[in-house]
């Protein structure tokens, strides 16, 4: 039908036809809404982006010309991504995206990005390869076992579980002899997603002669044991973690398996229901921040006030749970402070604050752009 596009377009920005617009990029070349969709200010958590990159993602097997909207949409996701100050939920939601288009030039993006001389984009590039399971990318993942940052040891470790096989377990097996105590544990821990010939490694690693090789073992045998019974049967486990708590030879051994076995109890346990939203007058960091100041915090709206006073005017820790606590609450009313916070200094308080940000775009809609916006004249 000739006046789908325009009847559509129309129809762009209301979420009753998300559906719809979703349905007709799957069975057809959606460009010119994709075209008005890109040309509109986007706002603070990129959606217009995310939904063009969804109708990527249902219609993969066309292939426009170049400079294309697919190009654009590619384009865009590509230099996001790459952003070293961005926030992580965004890159995540990025690379979700790069992902699930299914371009043939994603892995090329992906080992380029582990160039960048920034951990942040080299970690999720990890994590990219992981997820489209690109065996080619192996030597790139060694490299990334050798590094001295554990974040991108601990990528490297789950990409290789996601992309499994021999060689990948080979890697993995290797760090759990050779890596630090941290990386070892984490390897002992991968081992489960390689299935019988993985947990098998870790049943000999029990009683191997290196005793941070058992260590580590004793961490991986609690993951083993603590599987679903209707994923795996993994009691025998919980026997084996039992005799090593018993008569291995060094505390060090014994006491990891004391708490591999301390942690079934706590599994055990029913869970806690989730905690009420903050309130600043009770929030004890504040009214310690508060008094050093000599003043006090007050309650409602004056507990609020010295709150955003936390937020710009604290050190680190004051303003990282100033962040944190806004984020909790996530109220529309909140977003010109967290906003105001994506400025720190601090990547631990501009993360905070964008996690509120999205927090309150989840719950509430696009009220991020909005509340940015300067006042009329009266």
């Amino acid at each position: 039908d000739e006046e789908a596009p325009a009847l559509l377009q129309a129809h762009l920005e209301d979420p009753e036809w998300e559906d719809l617009l979703l349905s007709y990029a799957a069975q057809t070349d959606p460009a010119p809404l994709a075209q008005a969709l890109l040309a509109q200010q986007d706002d603070l958590v990129q959606s217009r982006l995310w939904r063009a990159a969804a109708w990527l993602g249902v219609n993969p097997t066309r292939q426009p010309a170049q400079g294309s909207w697919r190009t654009q949409v590619m384009g865009r996701l590509a230099r996001l991504f790459l952003q070293p100050r961005l926030p992580r939920q965004l890159r995540q939601q990025a690379l979700t995206a790069l992902v699930e288009s299914g371009d043939p030039g994603l892995p090329y993006l992906l080992k380029q990005a582990l160039q960048s001389p920034h951990p942040q984009v080299q970690v999720a590039a990890l994590q990219g390869l992981g997820a489209i399971g690109d065996a080619s990318a192996l030597p790139l993942l060694r490299e990334a076992l050798e590094s001295e940052l554990f974040p991108l040891q601990k990528a490297a470790l789950e990409a290789l579980a996601r992309i499994g096989g021999e060689k990948a377990l080979e890697l993995v097996v290797q760090m759990l002899v050779t890596g630090e105590e941290t990386v070892r544990r984490m390897a002992a821990e991968t081992l489960i997603a390689f299935g019988e010939e993985g947990i098998a490694v870790l049943r000999e690693a029990a009683d191997d002669e290196d005793l941070l090789v058992r260590r580590a073992a004793a961490h991986g045998l609690g993951r083993v044991g603590s599987q679903p019974p209707e994923v795996y049967d993994g009691s025998w486990a919980w026997t084996l973690l039992e005799r090593m708590q018993r008569e291995d030879p060094e505390w060090f051994v014994r006491s990891a398996a004391s708490q591999a076995l301390e942690a079934r109890t706590v599994g055990e346990r029913p869970p806690h229901l989730p905690p009420f939203p903050p309130t600043p007058e009770n929030e004890g960091w504040l009214i310690e921040w508060a008094a050093q100041r000599g003043k006090g915090v007050g309650v409602g709206e004056a507990a609020y006030t010295v709150l955003v006073e936390a937020l710009t005017e604290g050190d680190l820790p004051v303003r990282l749970a100033a962040a944190r606590t806004l984020a909790q609450m996530a109220r529309p009313s909140d977003v010109q402070p967290l906003r105001q916070a994506l400025n720190d200094s601090a990547p631990e308080v501009r993360e905070a604050a964008f996690e509120g940000l999205w927090e309150i775009h989840r719950r509430y809609g696009d009220t991020t752009r909005s509340a940015n916006r300067p006042r009329s004249p009266q």
